[in-house]
């Protein structure tokens, strides 16, 4: 630890920022990262769950119209129509299969690829089904296409309860939002501790460098104020090499100089210094008349 404190005032300043800033930029970078996760499970969400049911409840309308078509194809008494009915049928098919082709993609849990490869197998049984009655109707054979199209009811059957379980992956779009709620609530909590924890660990670091500024000087004012009641025996011990050690060191240099110990003590006079005895007091009578009379002969 030696080696932060004999750095300079400008480098721990310096240091101790750049760490407050590191803290918040963690903070930040956390905070990010699990939003942009929610973002991603929403996103996620949507595109394999909500487009892929969509497209599974289109399916399931296709295949009403289908089996609509088919029983129109038994009642129309046209040819024209019948065959206009035929051809409808194999368009409606197509849009069937295109559907269930591109919701495959939408689908990751394993219920959901499931109940689709079930769906992918049952349609094209229904669709010969389908088509046997309308060939046949359209051949003037009737009850062999009423036949077939009850031979094709159980297919279509399947398919439509295959197709409303897939609907039904709804209670999954739920429980994504849940587990979005959840990310969110935990990304919360996490924010809030590394910010508490980066708040404390700036003001320990803040406490920390403002103390290595503050007690030497404190001890360097103390020391001069000494000196100024002309103690010089005064010492400030410090442990660092720094700008505020040196102006720390100054005094006990100052105080350490032969010049300044060289300098002898000047006693202070007392009362007694001033009291004269006779003898004393002929001289200096002597001396000031000498002292007048050399003032005269100028």
């Amino acid at each position: 630890m030696n080696w932060f404190k004999n750095l300079s005032a400008f480098k721990k300043l310096i240091t101790g920022f750049g760490l407050v800033c590191v803290i918040m930029g963690g903070v930040g970078y956390i905070g990010v990262s699990r939003t942009a996760r929610v973002n991603d499970m929403l996103n996620s969400m949507y595109e394999n769950e909500l487009l892929g049911i969509s497209r599974c409840k289109e399916a399931n309308v296709r295949l009403v119209s289908i089996r609509s078509t088919m029983r129109n194809v038994l009642i129309q008494e046209d040819a024209a129509e019948k065959q206009r009915a035929s051809d409808r049928l194999e368009v409606l098919a197509k849009e069937f299969s295109t559907l269930i082709e591109e919701s495959r993609s939408n689908f990751t849990t394993s219920e959901g690829i499931t109940l689709l490869k079930r769906v992918e197998e049952t349609f094209p049984e229904y669709l010969q089904g389908a088509r046997d009655a309308v060939n046949k109707s359209v051949n003037g054979d009737k009850a062999a296409a009423v036949a077939s199209m009850q031979s094709a009811a159980g297919a279509a059957d399947r398919l439509d309860s295959d197709l409303s379980e897939l609907a039904r992956l709804k209670e999954s779009i739920a429980a994504a939002y849940a587990t979005s709620d959840e990310v969110y609530q935990a990304a919360r909590t996490t924010i809030l501790c590394v910010s508490i924890f980066g708040v404390i660990c700036g003001l320990a670091i803040g406490t920390f460098i403002t103390r290595l500024f503050s007690v030497p000087l404190h001890e360097t004012v103390s020391a001069l104020k000494k000196i100024a009641l002309g103690d010089f025996t005064v010492r400030v011990d410090v442990q660092t090499k720094d700008e505020t050690a040196q102006s720390a060191v100054s005094p006990r240099k100052t105080t350490s100089s032969p010049r300044i110990q060289a300098t002898p003590k000047v006693a202070k006079p007392s009362h007694n210094d001033f009291n004269f005895d006779d003898k004393n007091e002929g001289e200096l009578a002597s001396a000031g008349a000498s002292s007048r009379g050399g003032f005269e002969e100028y």
